[in-house]
């Protein structure tokens, strides 16, 4: 899973996400390389991106980290690459960014507190104090 948040003042759409991995790789002739494998997600789009957005991709025998653990994942010096691009109708054009997880910012057996919090009016508001916070879930997935 991982977190963004939409930190303009503005209603962004038509959001679309893509997380991928860094991995080791060894060729058929013995070559060491890095290559970055496409991760599935749950939830790639988004039609009203408002406050945050949880993305997640679900690690399965069908996923590129299916087997790595929290040690193994360290020690490969995998890297999560998030992209994220959506249309900015203040702006009037599409925005976009980028951000690279390095293997030691990436933590397992956890999952993010809620970090939306409502007003006496029932608003919700995206309470950026709480963004990167984490709850332990016993779980080891990343």
């Amino acid at each position: 899973m991982v977190r963004v948040v939409n930190g303009s003042l503005t209603l962004l759409t038509n959001a679309t996400v893509r997380l991928g991995v860094l991995l080791p790789e060894v060729s058929a002739e013995g070559h060491s390389f890095r290559y970055v494998h496409d991760l599935a997600l749950s939830n790639a789009t988004l039609l009203l991106f408002a406050l945050t957005w949880t993305v997640m991709h679900r690690i399965d025998e069908n996923s590129p980290l299916a087997d790595y653990d929290a040690e193994q994942f360290v020690e490969s010096d995998a890297r999560l690459l998030l992209t994220i691009e959506a249309r900015d109708h203040a702006l009037g054009t599409a925005v976009h960014d980028m951000r690279i997880y390095m293997p030691e910012e990436v933590l397992f057996g956890t999952h993010y507190a809620e970090a939306v919090t409502f007003d006496d009016q029932k608003r919700p508001f995206a309470d950026l104090t709480r963004l990167s916070l984490v709850e332990a879930d016993g779980a080891g997935a990343c």
